[in-house]
């Protein structure tokens, strides 16, 4: 049983990885832009839902890898963790946007 949960947990770690990465990026491009790194970045940040959102897809990607690598070998997983490039690419034109 633990060996079929395994790879079910890594897919829904790279998808939400990826979901997470996609609207955290997407956050980034609505804040004020600056010329250098500034103290005032994370509060925009903080202060956009979609930034959150994408902290929110992030944290239970972090869990389901540690399932995933808890309840299966590592060489099972890591291939099926790589699966979070095409699910970046493949988010964007989900939600009608070019990547």
């Amino acid at each position: 049983m633990l060996t079929v949960l395994s790879p079910i947990f890594a897919l829904l770690a790279a998808a939400t990885n990826a979901l997470g990465t996609v609207m955290q990026r997407r956050a980034a491009t609505v804040v004020p832009q600056s010329s250098g790194l500034r103290i005032g970045l994370m509060w925009d940040l903080l202060r956009t839902p979609v930034w959150l959102l994408g902290i929110g897809g992030v944290a239970p990607s972090a869990m389901f890898q540690g399932a995933a690598l808890a309840t299966g070998a590592l060489a099972v997983v890591q291939p099926l963790f790589m699966l979070e490039l095409p699910f970046v690419l493949l988010t964007p034109r989900l939600g009608g946007q070019r990547c």
